[in-house]
């Protein structure tokens, strides 16, 4: 595979020199949002510069919202098949993709709602987010312990002999170095935002005609790669020192109290995805081609390696800017007005500071230190004979408060982000009427659904390559689930076979579902605590169709019984109550027919004994006596 490393260099230069004002706003953002500003001297040196946390709290009240409303819900999605047993097919490929975020994804060292925060995060704050989805193997080098058998030699250094002639051996424990596999299976990562390079008029990923991710990559890596024959051509590239420290770097660095450094024995390497005509045929084919662009080393370059046939990229967008590839966030909207409010609450605390501390005037005399400065606290000469007075000044918190009030609604309108959503009351909201607040409620609720679509949107082709990845890659393993029906652990078989090139995917989790799994929770507690009330004061039939229609059911009729069935089953288990009770008494009766005939046959047992008996005794005074008697006597 032969590549022009000229044409990709300046294939690359030219996408970057496009994204150079980008990148430069990206600087102005990240200083802007978590640095501190610079020291004031006007009106005096000193002077109040707070800046109010309003990037903050927005993004920390649309990030939580997005995160409840898209991963509360499982499975995250429906995902049907073309072909075979959809409802058998469609569980176990739900149940899978569920098993691969949360529990596989967590062997990397991160968890994937870790991950997706870091996408949402970024994607609220700068207007986008990339994420690049691939197959990830990660191994690692341990000692183990083995033990093997080894014959008894003797002194002479022959193995020695059991009684049958046979050699006797001897378990030894042996240290042993050994290469282990941690981690075989889709990997999403987000892509830094200045490493990510594409065309600026490009309106998507699949639309541009390529991308490039930069990365770093440490020269120990680099060299275990070209080892194992997976890239090749970097003797230049390990003998290059490198230098790549840029403006956003050393914004973030600058702002954590570190100094940019080089030389820290890593590589920047450009990963090229795109067309080109790899194999020189005179045909442009998607490739991936890794790239040293100051050594102009290609490192590899083959077609793309996967099946499904798309870069590995997804981008998420707050608001999408159209023929623009990169979106407007948090910061692009409300930056102005965060601006606004900085300074009025700079221009309140200044006003307090002069009232706690007033000016004053002074006859001006010999002597006394000149000063014509307006700062707290000081003197002002004046050429008049009057005493020494205070210089008023005019307040004006009032208005200031209100202004604040008006920005602060302002951007409740361009976000969505009302005092409702936040959690919070304050001046705007507190004189809404119940109408009025559900009405802003509502139109908060319209942007921010619309965010979340957009979002699951990008969810769904990232849920689609990691099924495709498995798909091309996956070797056949067992996966846990906890069964609905039984409630326990149960294992589950899966194969590479089982799942299909092009399935549909419907993300699960939006604003609604969101809001009713909310409801449902709220519903099943008010009938854990109000369904065992004795009392009659609750009705029980409203209780249970407003939980029911918590479920999503909307046929109650069909579930629960009407009032005329349920007093129809009261009656006939009162009915088989009574003849229960009857049945009773009557099989206690019998019991005691069976006692007293007992005692009956008992009694004329005793009776016939007792007969039996006088008879004999009978018999023996009358019979034996008397032929006793006469025996003697003769």
């Amino acid at each position: 595979m032969k590549v022009d490393s000229g044409w990709l260099t300046k294939t690359i230069e030219e996408a970057e020199e496009g994204m150079a004002s980008y990148r430069k706003e990206l600087a102005t953002q990240i200083r802007n949002i978590y640095g501190t500003k610079s020291a004031k001297t006007f009106p005096w040196t000193g002077c109040s510069n707070v800046r109010s946390k309003v990037y903050t709290s927005l993004i920390e009240t649309i990030v939580p919202r997005i995160i409840k409303s898209i991963h509360e819900i499982k499975p995250c999605a429906r995902i049907i098949p073309r072909r075979g047993d959809t409802t058998a097919e469609s569980e176990v490929w739900e149940s899978f993709l569920d098993w691969s975020l949360e529990t596989e994804f967590r062997r990397t060292g991160r968890s994937y709602l870790n991950v997706k925060e870091d996408v949402y995060r970024t994607a609220v704050m700068h207007g986008t987010a990339i994420e690049k989805v691939h197959w990830k193997t990660i191994t690692n080098t341990y000692r183990d312990i083995e033990t093997r058998q080894q014959m008894i030699l003797d002194a002479n250094g022959q193995p020695t002999l059991d009684a049958n002639g046979q050699p006797v051996v001897e378990n030894v424990d042996e240290e042993v170095v050994k290469e282990g596999t941690i981690y075989d299976a889709p990997i999403v990562e987000m892509v830094d935002l200045k490493d990510f390079i594409i065309p600026i008029n490009s309106a998507s990923i699949a639309d541009a005609p390529f991308v490039v991710h930069k990365f770093k990559i440490k020269k120990a890596h680099l060299k275990r790669l070209l080892k194992e024959k997976k890239y090749e051509n970097g003797k230049k590239v390990m003998a290059y020192k490198e230098d790549d420290i840029n403006e956003i770097d050393e914004e973030r660095e600058s702002l954590q109290g570190l100094k940019p450094i080089s030389g820290r024995e890593e590589v920047v390497l450009h990963e090229y995805w795109g067309l080109y005509d790899i194999d020189g045929d005179g045909l442009e084919e998607e490739c991936q081609i890794v790239f040293h662009k100051p050594t102009s080393s290609v490192l590899f370059a083959d077609y793309n390696p996967f099946k499904h046939g798309m870069r590995p990229f997804v981008e998420y967008r707050l608001i999408p800017r159209p023929n623009f590839f990169f979106g407007w966030g948090i910061y692009d909207v409300v930056h102005e007005h965060s601006d606004l409010i900085d300074t009025l609450f700079n221009q309140m605390i200044d006003n307090n500071t002069l009232t706690n501390m007033p000016v004053f005037t002074y006859v001006k005399r010999a002597g006394m230190a000149q000063s014509y400065e307006i700062t707290p606290g000081t003197f002002l000469p004046v050429w008049n004979q009057n005493d020494i007075q205070q210089l008023m000044t005019v307040g004006k918190a009032n208005i200031e408060n209100e202004l604040i009030n008006i920005v602060f609604g302002l951007i409740q309108k361009v976000t969505g982000a009302t005092d409702y959503s936040m959690g919070m009351t304050s001046s705007i909201s507190e004189n809404r009427t119940k109408g009025g607040i559900m009405s802003i409620i509502s139109e908060g609720n319209i942007r921010f659904d619309l965010t979340i679509k957009r979002f699951q949107d990008s969810n769904a082709l990232e849920w689609l390559q990691i099924l495709q990845l498995n798909a091309q890659y996956r070797e056949p393993l067992m996966f846990s689930k906890i069964s609905g029906k039984t409630g326990k652990m149960e294992m589950i078989p899966f194969t590479r076979e089982q799942i299909q090139d092009w399935p549909d995917i419907y993300p699960q989790g939006n604003l609604i579902s969101s809001n009713k799994f909310i409801e449902a929770d709220t519903w099943r507690e008010i009938i854990r605590l109000l369904g065992q009330d004795q009392s009659g004061d609750i009705n029980t039939r409203n209780l249970k169709q407003k939980f029911i229609q918590a479920q999503g059911i909307k046929d109650y009729n069909a579930i629960v019984r009407s009032p005329e069935e349920t007093d129809q089953i009261k009656n006939l288990q009162t009915r088989l109550q009574q003849m229960s009770r009857q049945m009773q008494e009557m099989g206690q009766q019998y019991k005691s027919m069976q006692n007293q005939l007992a005692e009956n046959q008992m009694k004329m047992k005793v009776e016939a004994a007792a007969h039996e008996g006088e008879k004999r005794m009978d018999e023996y005074f009358n019979t034996v006596i008397p032929r006793e008697a006469a025996r003697e006597a003769g």
